[in-house]
């Protein structure tokens, strides 16, 4: 559990709320005692952006499998499936290497959280992503490019306000979704996570074909309902 905090609502110099992860807004007092009573991590907000630009901790590790500071980070920065209109909250997906192992390499550079779903669907059928390089975007906004060639971003959701960064943290859910032309869409809106604790031994694959037309034709109306929850991701 974590909580994100202003400084000046730290500092008592205002009254904006904090925001708990899991759980949505809290109320200024509430975040302060929190707290005080709690482990420091330290984690610096892009000023212009509002998003997560680091933990002071060095992520990149040789090995496959992330390590427990690189969960921690992708988790803090991503904090939802990194595919476009998804919600389902960072702590049910899974890591994976937006440029397959050992290609790319295994850090926050060449990481998303995915849930199970969208994480074989990119496996799976010819749906691509990389880092925007676009200098107005938002640092780690992910670039997807459908199997019909139409592209779409997926910018990270805010520690703070990105518009006052001194002001409350962004509640998770506000994802822009462009469009082929490479504008800021107006993205779907979504407060809390959507999941559904559904417990199901269902396959929920199907045929790559009609995976690949549903995922599109959800993305073309900008909005991607996704499945039930599957359970905890294998690692």
């Amino acid at each position: 559990m974590s909580v994100i905090i202003s400084a000046d609502t730290l500092l008592g110099l205002s009254e904006d709320p904090g925001y708990l992860t899991g759980y949505g807004p809290i109320i200024a007092s509430m975040a302060r005692d929190i707290a005080a009573t709690g482990t420091w991590r330290c984690a610096i907000a892009n000023g212009v952006h509002g998003t997560l630009d680091g933990l002071g901790v060095s992520t990149y590790t040789p090995a496959y499998q992330p390590s427990e500071k690189l969960r921690r980070h992708l988790s803090l920065r991503d904090r939802r499936c990194r595919f476009p209109g998804c919600t389902r909250a960072a702590a049910r997906c899974e890591w994976d290497h937006v440029t397959p192992y050992p290609g790319g390499a295994t850090c926050e550079c060449n990481g998303e959280e995915l849930c199970v779903h969208h994480h074989h669907l990119k496996h799976g059928t010819g749906f691509r992503v990389h880092f925007s390089t676009d200098p107005a975007d938002p640092p780690a906004t992910l670039v997807w490019t459908t199997p019909g060639g139409r592209t779409y971003k997926d910018y990270p959701d805010p520690l703070l306000d990105p518009v006052n960064s001194g002001s409350a943290p962004a509640t998770s859910g506000n994802n822009g979704v462009g469009s082929n032309d490479g504008a800021r869409g107006a993205g779907k809106t979504a407060g809390a996570d959507t999941d559904t604790d559904t417990d199901t031994d269902t396959d929920t694959d199907t045929d790559t074909d009609t995976d690949t037309d549903t995922e599109e034709s959800s993305l073309r109306s900008r909005i991607i309902i996704p499945p039930p929850d599957p359970g905890p991701p294998p690692f």
